[in-house]
């Protein structure tokens, strides 16, 4: 959830301004992306997520749909380095390939690094010293945006 909190504090509060630079590892970026993911990890069609999200809407007052990150970029958009493993099953890396499309089409620096192998928010654990120098450098500003590996 952390990557929606931070995405909607970028969209939504007067202190979004006040953000230098944002790091996401292994967000969700799309709600209806991540639901979808989760009913195939329950062995379900993709489909079912649909359905679910309006029960959870109904449930909540919440348009999930907003909260897309690629759908509604958030108003402030401060350089971002967005790491995620390509294998991760919590959060497909789609979503990580459309937030760096709708960046590019809206001139947001981020700079993706997809790692190749591990689980969701197991980055560091496959290569710690790539990780450590990618955040040291993003946040000392000697990384520039861009998209890659």
């Amino acid at each position: 959830m952390g990557g929606q909190i931070v995405g909607q504090l970028l969209g939504r509060s007067p202190l979004a301004t006040l953000v230098d630079r944002v790091i996401m590892d292994a967000p969700m970026i799309d709600v209806r992306m991540t639901a979808e993911q989760g009913a195939r990890n329950a062995g379900l069609p993709a489909f079912v997520a649909g359905p679910a999200g309006l029960v959870t809407e109904w449930r909540t007052g919440v348009d999930t749909d907003r909260l897309s990150l690629i759908r509604h970029p958030p108003r402030v958009r401060p350089p971002l380095l967005l790491i995620h493993t390509v294998p991760d099953t919590e959060h497909p890396i789609q979503e990580a390939y459309d937030l760096v499309t709708t960046g590019a089409r809206l001139g947001w620096p981020i700079r993706f690094e997809p790692f190749e192998r591990g689980g969701h928010t197991e980055a560091w654990n496959v290569d710690r010293a790539r990780y450590d120098r990618l955040v040291r450098d993003f946040l000392s500003g000697r990384s520039g945006a861009r998209s890659g590996g």
